[in-house]
């Protein structure tokens, strides 16, 4: 059994269109407690079911950890999202249209209550993949880095020096690609995988 310091560990949980995978993460190591949990996730329904199934698998990951209680959750989360209000502001993508205003912490708190969760911080998905392949990962010898996550949409991050780059000349605004122009519509529209099935059936 791990002992429980509620500054040591954090809950790390990556939200996707159709999944949420969540682990336990010691903050002084970087090691994993206990295996990633994936957990399917129907991004059509309603707010209540979705945001259930996060917290259920968060809560089997804080179990899975063999620690009683762990206070801080960090999310990985597509954009459009106000990261620092954790409010979602997806809308138009076909995906999470029910929790478009939602406050997340707020709505997730009384459902992760008995398993101490009371932090919760955000960050976007993509930038989140870029920035841990430049800590620990495939690009931890390289200065700058771009990272582009191809999945229910198109995520991008943009590394300097080991920090994330939202702003500048040389990246667009919030380091987001998915909104720029493209053909007739947007990026997203092109190279998600409804873009990619939609021209395949074309």
């Amino acid at each position: 059994m791990i002992s429980n310091d509620m500054e040591r560990y954090a809950v790390g949980a990556d939200i996707g269109g159709s999944h949420i995978c969540s682990a336990v993460v010691d903050l002084t190591t970087g090691e994993i407690c206990g295996e990633p949990l994936s957990g399917k996730v129907d991004c059509d329904a309603g707010a209540g079911e979705i945001l259930g199934a996060w917290a259920d698998n968060i809560r089997q990951s804080i179990a899975a950890s063999g620690l009683k209680a762990v206070r801080r959750v960090g999310f990985a989360f597509p954009g459009p999202f106000d990261y620092e209000h954790g409010v979602s502001l997806i809308r138009g993508v076909n995906k999470f249209e029910r929790i478009y205003g939602l406050d997340i912490s707020e709505s997730l708190f009384p459902l992760l209550l008995r398993s101490g969760a009371e932090e919760f911080r955000y960050v976007n998905d993509a930038s989140a993949f870029a920035l841990g392949e430049c800590l620990g990962g495939a690009a931890c010898d390289a200065r700058r880095v771009v990272a582009l996550t191809l999945g229910t949409g198109v995520g991008s991050g943009f590394v300097s020096d080991r920090k994330l780059v939202t702003s500048g000349d040389e990246v667009p605004a919030d380091g987001w690609v998915y909104c720029l122009p493209f053909g007739d519509g947007i990026v997203d529209e092109a190279f998600s995988t409804r873009g990619i099935i939609r021209r395949y059936e074309e």
